[in-house]
Parts: C-alpha cells; structure tokens; sequence
C-alpha cells in the first residue's frame, strides 16, 4: 500500500492512494465533523504509478475541495482511510492540540501494549499501532510520510530493517524491556490459548508465521513444571529459533532469520543509546514519567503499565528450568546490562 498527500491548502486536499492491488480505482473513505461520511472513489491519475509499475492505470490520484467537502477549509477533524483495512490515510488535527514530535515505539512484547498507544491517538495528527500487521511496504510508506510533523507509531518490528528510515525522517525511538523470563512466560501463554481455539489472541500474520510455535505452546501443560522441563530439553531446532532472543532480535537483527551474535547485541545497544525514552517493566512509574516528560504530558495520565499474575507465576517458573537460560541468553545479557545502568542512575 502506498499512500502520500501533496498538499493541504485548506480548501483543497491533493494526494495518492495505491491499495495492495494492481488494477481497479482507488476507493478512500472520508470523515469529518459536519458531514456524512463518504465513500470516494479517487478521481486524478498518477502516470508515475503506472511508468513505476505500482498501477495499471494509475487512477489513484485524488482532489478534495469545498465542492465535493462543504466547509472543508474550516474542517479540523477530517480523516482520510483506507475502508478495506482501517489504515488511516491522512487526518488533520487542531494546532493546538497535537504534540509535534515523530515518536516510534518499539513494541518488544507478543502482547502489545495497546492501552498506552490509545492513550495518546488524540495528541498526535498521525496515529498507528499495531505496524507488524501492515507488511513492509505499507510500514515504510508511514514513516515517509511528508505533512506528518506529529506522527505516532509502534510495532513488533525489526528496528533495523526501517532504521533508515526512522533517522532520515527525524522519528525517535521509544522503548520498554521486560524481564526475559517473563516475556517468554508471557509468549507461551499467548500463543498456548492461540492454539486452544482463542483466535483474538494473534493477527493473521503472527498465526501464520508463528504456527510451530504455536504448536509447541499449545502441546504443553504450563501448570505442569515437568511437562515444561521436558518441553525445552526436547524442543526442536525449529522451535528453538523461534523463542531465542527476541529482544535482541528486534533491536538488532536486520532479518528475520538472523542467529544474534555480537554484532546483533553490538546494535541493539547502539540503538537503545538513540532511544528518546528507555523503561523497564520492573520500573513502569519511571518508564511513565519520562514518557510522560518527552510528550509534555503528566504521567498520572498515562495508563499503568501493570504484569499480570500468571506471567509472573509462570516466569518464576521458567527462571529455574536450565535449557530456557541457554535460550534466552542474549536477551538476558542485554537486560542485565539495561537494568544496571538504570539502578545505577537511581
């Protein structure tokens, strides 16, 4: 999907829209304060989508005026989205209502923390959560967005893979670690109760990508320890790719298949010293304060960023079992390291 505006001049609105299909007109959905919502069919072409092979016939393009919107000069809510999937296209906010940074937070858990992203839609002009589920072209477009002097973003991404990106276009990372044990407490759980027939638990593309770790979670008892020491000292290499080091892996790796190895940790560290704000779960007054301090915002305003009883349970747990150690090991090191610097600046 690729998407941009041209220009906002008030009474005019000018951009593109490229769904993920090569043919067929552009079709955007179209919002806003004293008007019904509409469905808009795009009405320009783009001949540089069809000469760069993105449309047949690059009926993409489309212009918004006081014709087509009444009063859109005088509109400060209107938003602009693609009907099939929800992403939002482009959306105005007041002036002075918005928070003009360009924040992405690194989501480093399978359970995302929604909660605090829906905290802050309504102070940023641009809003997206959830990017892992976007594929990669669409993640990119976001980032390359132009008009877009307050845009909030986060993902389960490999940071590495939009660094570029991210640092060409001004964004600040935002970061919160969590005790490995627990993450991987919390992954199993997850992914057990995916395999027991909760489909709400994962998106389209982690059921699919994740399955034989879906498969391993799902075949075990997490309330029976010898099950669990069983499980990993007779995990597959499959399986054990697949929950080794995630942490390290989405700071580091610049794919998906990458083995971390000292180069990985190297950049995941590198990139955590570029972090605007840096927290720990086992500290979430600190991580909300600072937060809270970078957007100008009271942290109290901030949802609580709280662990939840079984994963602390099941963490516990796992810390005793010795193959998850020798899994996880990366991620622990880089936590160790993490969580010294910060009781060390306390």
């Amino acid at each position: 999907m690729l998407f941009n505006i041209e220009v906002d001049h008030g009474h005019v609105v000018t951009g593109y829209f490229v769904p993920d299909r090569f043919t067929g007109t552009s079709v955007i959905r179209i919002e806003g304060s004293g008007i019904e919502p509409l469905t808009f069919e795009c009405n320009e072409t783009r001949q540089s989508l069809v000469m760069a092979g993105r449309h047949e016939t690059g009926w993409c393009g489309f212009r918004l005026d006081q014709d087509l919107i009444p009063g859109l000069a005088e509109m400060q809510d209107l938003e602009l989205y693609d009907p099939e999937t929800g992403v939002v296209l482009y959306r105005r906010r007041p002036a002075e209502s918005i928070i003009k940074q360009k924040l992405f937070r690194l989501e480093t858990h399978l359970e995302p923390l929604s909660r605090l992203d829906d905290a802050l839609d309504g102070s940023f002009r641009f809003f997206y959560k959830g990017m892992e589920q976007f594929g990669r072209e669409t993640t990119t477009q976001i980032f390359l967005l132009d008009h877009a002097d307050s845009i909030y973003a986060s993902g389960r991404l490999l940071y590495k893979q939009y660094e570029y990106f991210l640092e060409d276009r001004g964004f600040r990372p935002i970061c919160l670690l969590r005790n490995p044990y627990d993450e991987l407490a919390e992954r199993l759980l997850i992914l057990s109760r995916a395999g027991n027939g909760d489909a709400d638990m994962l998106g389209a593309r982690d059921s699919m990508s994740l399955e034989a770790a879906i498969e391993f979670a799902a075949s075990i008892d997490l309330s029976d320890e010898k099950q669990l020491r069983r499980a990993f000292r007779t995990m597959s290499a499959e399986d054990a790719f697949t929950f080794a080091d995630p942490l390290v892996r989405a700071l580091g790796a610049r794919t998906p298949d990458e083995t971390p190895q000292d180069s990985t940790m190297a950049g995941a560290l590198e990139v955590l010293s570029n972090c605007a704000v840096v927290g720990l779960r086992e500290y979430p007054n600190l991580f909300l304060e600072g937060l809270g301090a970078q957007l100008g915002l009271e942290a109290k305003k901030l949802p609580p960023v709280q662990e939840p009883p079984e994963v602390l349970r099941l963490g516990q747990i796992l810390r005793d079992i010795k193959p998850v150690k020798s899994l996880i090991e990366h991620d622990l090191e880089l936590y160790d390291h993490v969580r010294a610097a910060m009781e060390k600046a306390l």
